[in-house]
């Protein structure tokens, strides 16, 4: 729901410019690219989309099963955050997948930016961004690439909320240097 109150323009006091920037580059590429599973900045997602879902949400259930010894059940309240949480896991890594293992061009690369932009917008997971970066410079679309890579240069106005209050310095640092470095060798 907080997505969709960022994108009616809703908020706006509670916003971070990472989030505002984020925001505004799904609404930017969804229509100038024509993206599958994006209507006027809302997705919806494709049968592989909700399997690869459906696959890492029973894998955390069974995880905790297993830790638990029985079945797990979650308080009513987090079930939300977590299934979220899953479903970005689950769609960056399969939009990862179909690409970055193979030295072509994927054919289906629009496909691949909408599940990075779905997966992105449920968690705000910077790895998303950064993938989605290199996949455009792979397929010739430098601009689109500068334009993600300066939306991960706002990632410190987010990183504390992202990594719940936990010193992660050094991997903001990371995030953002490797963004740099993106750009300046995009010109």
């Amino acid at each position: 729901m907080r997505l969709l109150n960022w994108i009616l323009g809703r908020n706006k006091s509670k916003t971070k410019p990472y989030i505002d920037a984020g925001v505004a580059l799904i609404f930017k590429l969804t229509t100038s690219l024509n993206l599958p599973g994006w209507k006027e900045g809302l997705p919806s997602y494709t049968l592989l989309e909700m399997e690869a879902i459906n696959r890492r949400v029973s894998s955390f259930q069974k995880t905790a099963n297993d830790v638990i010894g029985e079945p797990a059940v979650f308080h009513p309240e987090a079930v939300p955050d977590v299934q979220r949480m899953m479903s970005a896991e689950a769609l960056i890594e399969m939009a990862s997948d179909v690409w970055k293992f193979s030295d072509e061009v994927p054919a289906d690369w629009k496909e691949i930016v909408a599940s990075y932009l779905k997966g992105w917008a449920a968690s705000f997971n910077p790895r998303a961004l950064t993938e989605l970066g290199d996949l455009f410079i792979r397929v010739g679309y430098r601009n689109e690439a500068k334009e993600v890579f300066r939306v991960l240069l706002q990632f410190p106005t987010y990183a504390d909320t992202y990594f719940s209050g936990q010193q992660a310095k050094e991997l903001v640092d990371d995030i953002v240097n490797s963004a740099k470095e993106s750009l300046q060798e995009l010109g």
